[in-house]
């Protein structure tokens, strides 16, 4: 080979070498922007998942005071409807029960309508319902209760826009007297009431982004009732310390 010829080859692999080196450079280089991009992207998206507004406080409820030291354990009636099913409430009543467990207010033990039909013939009592005769005593003796926490649901739409209602009262054993009374509709259509669920969420699901996106919490019925559980047990007075 000439001399000639031997530079122009060695100036041709060189040029093509420069190039590679260049595509190799354009390509590290787009790589890196785009995962810099999605990665901000999704700070982002994380950042704006942030609920802002005014967040829905319930105010329809009433109680007597500082809860007695002598209220140790609450029994738990079913959840009571004059429209919806056992099946269709099942899960709802879970989850605000779950709710008012995780409070420590008080011991709860849930009555399953099962012993609430033996015991008393009939499946679940309402709020505004005469309480059975022997409903005090029995639930004294055969659960130990020294109080008793009846709930209606007295509103449910479980479809987009989500609304529960809600009413709820907890009664002393064997006085009778009321020491919480409870009634409320929480809509998804009203601003402050999404908002309100949306921190729930934000502040309890373990989910991490983007699964545990707080909107999630406006599509389940599910996750709405433990907000919604949480929103009016949280209303519940505090112990009497004294």
């Amino acid at each position: 080979m000439s001399d000639i010829s031997s530079l122009t080859w060695m100036r041709r692999a060189s040029v093509a070498g420069a190039a590679r080196s260049l595509r190799s450079i354009a390509f590290g280089a787009v790589a890196g922007l785009m995962v810099i991009v999605f990665t901000g992207c999704s700070t982002v998206d994380r950042d704006m998942d942030i609920p802002v507004g005014r967040a829905y406080k319930p105010a329809n409820f009433t109680h007597a005071g500082p809860l007695p030291a002598s209220l140790r354990r609450v029994a738990v009636l079913p959840l009571h409807s004059r429209v919806w099913t056992d099946e269709e409430m099942g899960s709802l009543e879970e989850a605000m029960t779950a709710e008012l467990a995780k409070l420590g207010r008080f011991e709860i033990t849930p009555v399953s309508r099962s012993d609430m039909e033996a015991m008393f013939g009939v499946r679940s009592v309402g709020t505004t319902a005469a309480l059975p005769a022997t409903l005090f005593a029995a639930l004294s003796e055969r659960f130990g209760a020294d109080g008793v926490l009846l709930v209606d649901l007295t509103h449910y739409k479980p479809y987009q826009p989500l609304a529960i209602g809600v009413r709820a009262r907890l009664v002393e054993i064997p006085s009778g007297r009321a020491l919480w009374a409870f009634d409320d509709l929480f809509d998804v259509s009203q601003p402050s009431v999404a908002v309100a669920a949306r921190r729930y969420y934000q502040d309890n699901s373990r989910q991490t982004y983007p699964l545990g996106h707080t909107s999630g919490i406006l599509q389940s019925p599910v996750r709405f009732a433990k907000y919604v559980g949480s929103a009016m047990f949280g209303t519940l007075p505090p112990r009497d310390s004294s």
